[in-house]
């Protein structure tokens, strides 16, 4: 069960663009929005007209509204409030939030959002021995119906005094936009009450996915994970309209205040973006930008005797023809089954008994577990390879830390971690530990902190959270 989740809101103070930035920044969003609809088909059915206006309407309320947003480069950012959610009365993941909350350095102050008076009374309670921290927290009650599920922080970024909100697509054309996601918004919803000014994107976009940083030159950059361009492609496709990667970035340049946007993936052989593995699906997950012009990104380890990538499918094939040819089988028909995830569709054949059916089915269920393990991390790393990549064209120098390939089957990533800078002092990274939950994983603990110690940092180990679903620091610790 999710008991809560850290959003980061305050940024410090974000100084308003200039006159003649603001205006560069519309004039780059109208022209985005030229691009896109000047163009656009005449010839659409009645549901891509209606998704049609809906985007349209969704661009004008952004072009007419004056954009002061600003994205300070993550390791600049000096934090000075944070949103903890805490939902469910779990006494023992309110001790972990707790534990994390007292790691931060002060004068942090914490906004704790509650959905009743029963978490909230069960929170003062566990405060009560700590009252210097009680002081810097401020309760405030959730809206009525408001679903504080682990993807509601990715549903806005910016700061306290005014949030973009990405654009969500329907689950179906007959959807309005958004309605999917309706119940999802408890971040916004409380931020809009707290007199935050929360404007949508004419796009998708999700926190986990945006990393900022400073190339070496100076200038700001964001990166961006290919999928988010991908769910939005597809959602203008339905429309009828056509949105390339180029206007895609743009928008996020001006939505942002950023220098530069860059998208960060792989791509297929016809030069469009593959969508990211479904295992490593944020970018943040994947490496930690902590100086201007350095990051580390995440090395994939597979082991010395991992079948090759090449040898997967025939592997898979061969071992279900075998198991067709020896009870007689009609080829064609298992594999349809198996195109459904599983024997279920496949009776047990007279001529084996139960016990040798069941023994040969578990046998290839197993070796088809792991060649898809392997197509998994063969995806992952070469995710990662053009992560890195991306990087060194935009001028970062770039480290590689090790990642285990049972850590990143389970999704624990110490590169999901936080960059607190302190002045005067050593910058905290806030890095999270998976040893007392994972067996094995303290020896990898370890060599990641010896290797991130080296950034010249103090290291604040975090207990692991993403058992409970709630994501490592970073995810949990968002501009949202």
């Amino acid at each position: 069960m999710i008991a809560g989740f850290l959003v980061l809101a305050g940024c410090g103070r974000v100084a308003p663009g200039s006159a003649a930035a603001l205006h560069q920044r519309r004039a780059v969003l109208r022209a985005a929005h030229a691009q896109v609809f000047t163009d656009a088909s005449r010839a659409v059915s009645e549901t891509q007209r209606a998704l049609r206006d809906e985007l349209q309407a969704v661009w004008r309320g952004l072009l007419e509204v004056g954009l002061e947003l600003r994205l300070d480069p993550e390791h600049e950012v000096a934090p000075s409030s944070w949103i903890l959610h805490i939902h469910v009365d779990e006494p023992e993941t309110m001790d972990e939030q707790i534990a994390l909350m007292a790691r931060l350095p002060r004068p942090c102050r914490f906004k704790l959002i509650v959905r009743s008076d029963v978490v909230e009374a069960a929170l003062r309670r566990r405060l009560a021995e700590q009252r210097e921290l009680l002081r810097r927290c401020d309760f405030i009650r959730a809206p009525a119906g408001a679903f504080l599920s682990i993807w509601s922080r990715d549903f806005a970024v910016g700061d306290e005094r005014q949030q973009v909100r990405p654009m969500r697509a329907p689950r179906s054309g007959t959807q309005p936009l958004d309605d999917a996601n309706a119940g999802d918004t408890a971040v916004v919803d409380v931020l809009q009450l707290r007199g935050t000014s929360v404007l949508r994107a004419p796009l998708f976009f999700s926190g986990g996915n945006l990393v900022t940083g400073r190339q070496p030159d100076g200038r700001t950059i964001l990166f961006c994970g290919a999928s988010d361009f991908r769910i939005t492609e597809d959602l203008y496709r339905q429309a009828g309209l056509s949105l390339t990667d180029a206007t895609y970035c743009r928008v996020l340049e001006a939505a942002f205040g950023v220098d530069r946007a860059v998208l960060l993936g792989t791509r297929n052989p016809a030069g469009g973006w593959l969508p990211q593995s479904k295992v490593l699906f944020h970018l943040d997950q994947a490496m930690l930008l902590h100086a201007p012009g350095r990051a580390v990104v995440h090395e994939l380890c597979l082991p010395r005797d991992a079948i090759p990538e090449a040898e997967l499918r025939p592997r898979l094939f061969g071992a279900l023809a075998e198991l067709a040819r020896r009870y007689g089988l009609d080829l064609g028909a298992v594999r349809s089954s198996l195109a459904h995830g599983s024997f279920h569709g496949v009776a047990r054949p007279e001529s084996a008994s139960p016990a040798e059916w069941a023994r040969d089915v578990a046998r290839f269920t197993a070796l088809r577990v792991e060649l898809d393990e392997l197509r998994q991390a063969y995806g992952i790393r070469r995710d990662l390879e053009s992560y890195a990549d991306g990087l060194r064209r935009h001028g970062f120098a770039v480290t590689r830390l090790p990642l285990d390939l049972g850590l990143a089957m389970r999704r624990q990533f110490h590169l999901n971690a936080v960059w607190v800078p302190r002045p005067g002092a050593p910058a905290l990274l806030l890095m999270p530990e998976f040893g007392d939950r994972t067996p094995g994983a303290r020896q990898h603990d370890q060599r990641a902190a010896e290797q991130l110690s080296k950034l010249g940092c103090t290291l604040v180990p975090i207990p692991d959270l993403a058992h409970r679903g709630a994501g490592g620091p970073h995810c949990l610790i968002r501009r949202g």
